[in-house]
Formats: structure tokens, C-alpha cells, sequence
């Protein structure tokens, strides 16, 4: 396959992938390590931090080292074609997720959606992980958090919970960028107080509330230290903040051997574009410790102008154990940060609770004004 010539101003659209057309599908061959006892199939174990044979047990280390981060000055010249040599590339064409997996799993079924008529994809072009945050929960610890998780929600038809198999869980890398950088942040602006005093009109006296206005200025540095942006449309943003965070700075160098037996999701987000995410996220972050800093709750107008130094990132893989599900019809599921075991998601509403809940509420109220009119 071609490599493309990319500029490295970072002003460019580096990384950002392209197209695929079901036209481009196609078969390749793999290097699955394989046991040296018994010649089955390696996977990653969680628990062990280590390789660990399917059928006999044997486990073989992983020498790795700390990720470190690149600065936005050695962005490559080239994108990467041929660092995941012995990966599979699927495309659903239910959900249009694109997913990679390790050479042993021919036959995936999407982990977004569940369907099975997906489409194995040529490799495309890419920015190389530089580091990946490797999986310390296995499946089976995973199944006890989502059963505690499931138990909380109330309003869940019991069906489900009575339903709920291990099997439906799945282990899968989300691909995000995480940004270091020196800030330095110009603002002023108008902010308001909300107070509070006692006026007298037409010989009534009472409280009114008002707002007090006083304009300020100043400078703010900070260093930001891993902040992290979702790099794929199929986890947002918001539902990876409600899993974090992620013990970013435990990531050790990108290795294939920590996929084995996961899958990992492609990016469609590119460096670029997740900077420009990133910077939002930061100024964003400047103004609420601006409205802190001056015990403001309205704001007239806050102009911030920021500069960043010393910016670089690392391109990295995260653990997230997931689960969709269809329920009557309907789609749902939950994140799991594969790390730490903190859970986000939604579950159907049993109606039959929320009706005897209902009912319930009534009845109480009815018996609080019965007992209100008879000893009142």
C-alpha cells in the first residue's frame, strides 16, 4: 500500500482517516502468537499483566516501558501503513463502527450493535498508537461490577437483571488523545453577583434580590497535565468523562500483545481536530475557575485570550469493557472503565415499578391527609 506525503504543521488535518467503500474489503494474512507448549492461541490477561495460553495456561511476559508523550514539533512526515501488521479492520455496515482485532477472531460480531454482517477492511493509513493503558480487570470481575451496577437500578425490569450473561460483555479499546501543555490565559470581562437587601415601598418593607456588577482582568497559567479527548464518533465525549478517570500516567509503550483477545477501535477524530476539542475543553475550564476566583453567577461578558507552550500529546489506547443489548425493541448498554470499574448507562424502565411506585406515593399522601384531618 502507498504511503501519503503529510505536512507537519500542525495546522493540517493530520491522521485523519479516509473513506472506506465496501469495495476496498479485502483478506490478509496474520501473525497470532501462538503458545510455544502447545501452539494455541495467546490472549492478554487482565489480572496477570501478562500473555497467557487459552488451552494449557502457560503465560509469557510483556516487556514494555513507560509511554512517553511527543511534542507537536515531531508529528510524523508520513502516516503509518504497516504498524498493524497482523490486525483484522472491520467495518459494520449496520453502525459503520470500525473496529480492529487480533488475527485469532475471524468471525466478530460489532460490539456497538451486535450485528454480524460486517466487512473486513484493508488497513488504512494512520497515526500509530504510541501507548496503550492495558486492561487490570478481566471479564469475570467485570460481570460482578455490571450485576452491582444492575441492582441499583430500581427502575430495571427484573427480567433483565435475571437475564444478564457474562458473554454479553466485551472488552474493546477506545482510541484518545491526551494533551500536556503550558497555558498562559489573558481575560477580562463584566461579572455579577446575585445579593440580597431590604427595601421599603409604599410603607412595606421586604427583600429583594439584585445583581452587582463589577468588571475584572488579569492572568491565569496553569499546566495541563493528560487532558483526554475521545478520538471516535462512537463513544462521546461526554460518556468518556463519566468513566474517568483513566490512570493515564500508568500507560506503557504501544504493543500489540496488549490486544490479544480485545478488539480496539479506529479513530476518526485526527490530532488536529482533537486539539482543537482539547483547547475548547481548557478555556471552558478557565472561565468556571474565573466565575470561582470572583464568587460570580451571571457573567455580562468574559473575553479569554489563551496561549500554549511546550504542547504535546500521546496518541493512546484505553481499557472499556462494554456492553449493548436489545431490550423489546429498543437499543441499551453501559461503559465500563476497564481500570477502575466506574460504570455509565442507561436501562429500560420497568413500567410495572413505576406504576407501583406510583400508587404507592398516592396511598401515602392519602393516609398523611387522613391523619392530618383526624387528630388535626
Amino acid at each position: 500500500m502507498a504511503t501519503k506525503k503529510v505536512d507537519n504543521n500542525i495546522n493540517k488535518n493530520i491522521g485523519d482517516e479516509e473513506e472506506v467503500t465496501a469495495e476496498t474489503a479485502q483478506e490478509f494474512t496474520t501473525d497470532v502468537k501462538k503458545c510455544p507448549n502447545c501452539g494455541s492461541n495467546f490472549h492478554y490477561n487482565p489480572t496477570k499483566y501478562c500473555l497467557e495460553c487459552i488451552h494449557c495456561g502457560s503465560t509469557q511476559a510483556i516487556e514494555g516501558k513507560a509511554a512517553s508523550e511527543i511534542s507537536f514539533h515531531e508529528l510524523p512526515k508520513e502516516n503509518d501503513t504497516d504498524w498493524a501488521t497482523g490486525m483484522h479492520s472491520y467495518r459494520c455496515n449496520n453502525c459503520g463502527a470500525k473496529t480492529m482485532v487480533d488475527g485469532f477472531e475471524i468471525s466478530p460480531s460489532c460490539t456497538f450493535c451486535g450485528a454480524t454482517n460486517i466487512v473486513e477492511i484493508d488497513e488504512l493509513p494512520g497515526l500509530k498508537p504510541n501507548a496503550v493503558l492495558p486492561f487490570s480487570r478481566n471479564r469475570e470481575e467485570t460481570f460482578g461490577y455490571a450485576q452491582k451496577w444492575l441492582k441499583k437500578k430500581f427502575f430495571a425490569p427484573s427480567k433483565l437483571k435475571k437475564q444478564f450473561k457474562i458473554d454479553t460483555i466485551k472488552g474493546i479499546y477506545i482510541p484518545v488523545f491526551t494533551f500536556d501543555s503550558k497555558v498562559c490565559s489573558i481575560y477580562n470581562g463584566r461579572l455579577g453577583q446575585r445579593r440580597t437587601r431590604v427595601v421599603t415601598r409604599n410603607g412595606k418593607t421586604h427583600t429583594e434580590t439584585y445583581i452587582y456588577w463589577f468588571k475584572v482582568n488579569g492572568t491565569i497559567d496553569k499546566l495541563i497535565d493528560d487532558l483526554l479527548v475521545e478520538a471516535c464518533d462512537k463513544v462521546s465525549q461526554s460518556e468518556m468523562e463519566k468513566i474517568q478517570p483513566f490512570d493515564t500516567f500508568n500507560s506503557v509503550e504501544y504493543a500489540k500483545s496488549y490486544l490479544a483477545g480485545f478488539s480496539s477501535l479506529r479513530y476518526n477524530q485526527g490530532i488536529n481536530q482533537s486539539w482543537e476539542t482539547a483547547k475548547a475543553i481548557i478555556d471552558e475550564g478557565i472561565r468556571k475557575q474565573i466565575m470561582k476566583m470572583y464568587n460570580a453567577d451571571v457573567v455580562d461578558y468574559l473575553n479569554l485570550n489563551t496561549f500554549h507552550s511546550h504542547t504535546s500529546y500521546k496518541y493512546l489506547l484505553v481499557p472499556v469493557w462494554m456492553c449493548n443489548y436489545d431490550y423489546k425493541g429498543k437499543k441499551y448498554g453501559f461503559l465500563m472503565n476497564g481500570r477502575t470499574g466506574k460504570v455509565t448507562g442507561k436501562t429500560p424502565v420497568s413500567a410495572v415499578k413505576v406504576t407501583g411506585v406510583v400508587f404507592f406515593a398516592l396511598a401515602l399522601i392519602a393516609v398523611i391527609i387522613v391523619l392530618i384531618n383526624y387528630f388535626g
